[in-house]
C-alpha cells in the first residue's frame, strides 16, 4: 500500500474528511516508483524541544481550525487550539508553559463553544452549500499580557460573536469576554487579532451583515475596557459582492494610529492579496490597492491568508498565490510614507507547493514560517471543483519551514524545515518570538496515526543564520 493510500484508510477510518482539502489517491508511473526511494528531510533548523497534543479523530477534516500561540514578557506561553468534543461542540483547549515552552501543563478544556450549523441559499448555478461556524483560536502578546480571541455560536446560533479575554498571569486567568464588534455582526468569521507593545488591540474578520463576505476592523485602545466601533473596510468590488469568502485577514496599527488591514480580494475573478489603510484617526479606510501587479486568476478559495509586520517605519507582507502556476510564498514591503511595493518569491528555488505564511519583527529580525510541500508540485485542483480548501496532501509530505531577514527585508535567508518527518503533512504554523529571540512555532500535524497540535522552539542563536542562510 503506498502512503497517499494509507493516509486516505486512515482517513476514512477517522470519520471523514473534506471534499476538496485531502486530495488522495492511488499513484501510479513515476510516482509509484518514487515510493521505493528513500525519504531524505530538508535542511533543517533543529528544534531544542517538540511537543505533541494528539486530537481527536473528528478533527481530523477540520482544516480550518489551527493553533494559536503566543509568550509574554516573561517568558510565559500559551497555546490554544479548538478540538471537537461532541456533534454540536468544539472545546477550545490552552496549554501553558511557565519556562518559555521547554515544558508544559497538562493541556485543559478552557470554554465549550457551540457550533452553528447553516446553509447557504442556491446562487446562480451554485447549489446550496452547508457550513458551519468554527472557534478560530487567536493569541497575541502586548504590555498588558495575552489576549485570547475566538469566534461563539451564542446558544447554538444563529448569533456569533467574536470574543476576546485577556489573561496576566500566563493563561491561569481571563478577563470576561469582550466583543469586538456591535451587534449588527453577522457570523464573523476568519478573523485576525494584534497588539502592539504599547497595549493596543486590532481586530479584523469577515462579516455577512450586508448579504457579502466584507472586511470590518476594530482596535481596543490601551487601557480600554472595550473596542470602539467597528469600521467597514472595503464595501468590496462591486455592488452586492463580497471579497474571498475564506480566506482569514491580517491587521495591525501603525505608531500614528492607522490601521492596516491585509484581505484577499475577489475581483474579477481575480484573488489576490489587498492592503487598506485608515484615515488618520481611523473614522474610515482609504480604497485599498492589490499588493502585486501580479494578478491570480483563481475560480476558488485558497483558505490561504496574509501576514502583516511592522518594523520601524516599513510594513512587511507575506502571501501566497500562484500566478506562476504554482503555490508560491512572495514578500514586499515599503515605508509608510511612500506605499509602495514590489513583490518578490519569499525564497529562493523551492521545489514544493507553499502557503500559509506568517511573520514577525523581533529583535533585528524578520521571521517567516509558512508550510510548504517535501516534493515538487503543482498548484491544487481545487479550481475544478469552485472552492478550494488549502492544499492537496499528496506526495511524500509537507513540512513547516523558517527563515529569516536581518536587512529589513531586503533578503531572507534559505528556508529550513523546523522539524521535518517522512510522510507528515505539517500545515497552517503559528509563530511567536520571546523576549530572548527563541523562536516558537506551533502547527497542525497529519499521517497515517493521526492529527495532532505540535509545539517546537528554536534556540537562540547569537548568528540568525543558525536557523537561515542569507542569500543574494
Amino acid at each position: 500500500m503506498t502512503r497517499s493510500m494509507a493516509l486516505t484508510a486512515v482517513l476514512m477510518g477517522l470519520g471523514g474528511f473534506a471534499i476538496g482539502w485531502i486530495a488522495i489517491g492511488a499513484r501510479t508511473g513515476a510516482d509509484s516508483e518514487r515510493e521505493h526511494t528513500v525519504w531524505k528531510p530538508p535542511a533543517a533548523a533543529v528544534p531544542d524541544e517538540r511537543r505533541e497534543f494528539p486530537l481527536l479523530p473528528a478533527d481530523v477534516h477540520a482544516d480550518r481550525e489551527t493553533p494559536a500561540v503566543a509568550v509574554d514578557g516573561e517568558g510565559r506561553v500559551v497555546l490554544a487550539w479548538a478540538s471537537q468534543t461532541a456533534e454540536n461542540e468544539r472545546t477550545l483547549m490552552l496549554a501553558r508553559s511557565g519556562d518559555g515552552g521547554k515544558t508544559f501543563e497538562a493541556p485543559l478544556p478552557w470554554r465549550k463553544v457551540p457550533i452553528y450549523h447553516y446553509t447557504a441559499p442556491a446562487k446562480g448555478d451554485r447549489p446550496p452549500m452547508a457550513f458551519s461556524t468554527h472557534v478560530l483560536p487567536r493569541l497575541v502578546s502586548g504590555r498588558e499580557g495575552i489576549d485570547l480571541g475566538w469566534v461563539e455560536a451564542i446558544d447554538g446560533g444563529p448569533k456569533v460573536l467574536f470574543y476576546t479575554a485577556r489573561t496576566r498571569d500566563g493563561g491561569k486567568s481571563f478577563s470576561e469576554p469582550v466583543p469586538v464588534h456591535g451587534g449588527e455582526a453577522v457570523k464573523p468569521g476568519f478573523t485576525t487579532l494584534w497588539a502592539d507593545p504599547e497595549g493596543n488591540l486590532v481586530a479584523a474578520w469577515l462579516d455577512g451583515r450586508n448579504k457579502a463576505p466584507l472586511p470590518f476592523a476594530a482596535v481596543r485602545p490601551a487601557g480600554a475596557a472595550s473596542f470602539e466601533p467597528e469600521r467597514l473596510v472595503y464595501p468590496g468590488p462591486a455592488a452586492g459582492k463580497g471579497v474571498c469568502p475564506c480566506c482569514d485577514m491580517a491587521a495591525l496599527r501603525t505608531g500614528d494610529g492607522r490601521q492596516v488591514v491585509a484581505f484577499r480580494n475577489n475581483d474579477s475573478g481575480h484573488r489576490d492579496i489587498w492592503i487598506a489603510r485608515s484615515l488618520a484617526g481611523g473614522a474610515s479606510f482609504e480604497p485599498p490597492a492589490p499588493v502585486s501587479p501580479d494578478a491570480w486568476s483563481f475560480d476558488g478559495c485558497p483558505h490561504d491568508a496574509p501576514a502583516l509586520s511592522l518594523s520601524g517605519d516599513r510594513l512587511h507582507v507575506l502571501w501566497m498565490d500562484a500566478h506562476t502556476g504554482k503555490n508560491r510564498v512572495y514578500a514586499a514591503s515599503t515605508s509608510l510614507a511612500s506605499w509602495s511595493f514590489t513583490p518578490k518569491p519569499l525564497t529562493k528555488d523551492a521545489a514544493g507547493a507553499q502557503g500559509h505564511p506568517k511573520l514577525l519583527a523581533a529583535g533585528g529580525r524578520l521571521i517567516a514560517v509558512w508550510d510548504e510541500a517535501l516534493d515538487e508540485a503543482e498548484v491544487g485542483k481545487a479550481a475544478e471543483h469552485g472552492h478550494g480548501h488549502g492544499p492537496s496532501l499528496t506526495g511524500s509530505g509537507r513540512a513547516v519551514m523558517v527563515a529569516v531577514s536581518t536587512d529589513d527585508g531586503a533578503h531572507f535567508g534559505q528556508g529550513r524545515a523546523v522539524a521535518p518527518r517522512p510522510g507528515a503533512f505539517q500545515l497552517n504554523p503559528a509563530l511567536a518570538v520571546a523576549a530572548d529571540g527563541t523562536v516558537l512555532v506551533a502547527w497542525n500535524e497529519l499521517d497515517v496515526a493521526g492529527k495532532r497540535v505540535v509545539f517546537a522552539r528554536l534556540p537562540t542563536a547569537e548568528e540568525p543564520s543558525a536557523i537561515g542562510t542569507v542569500y543574494e
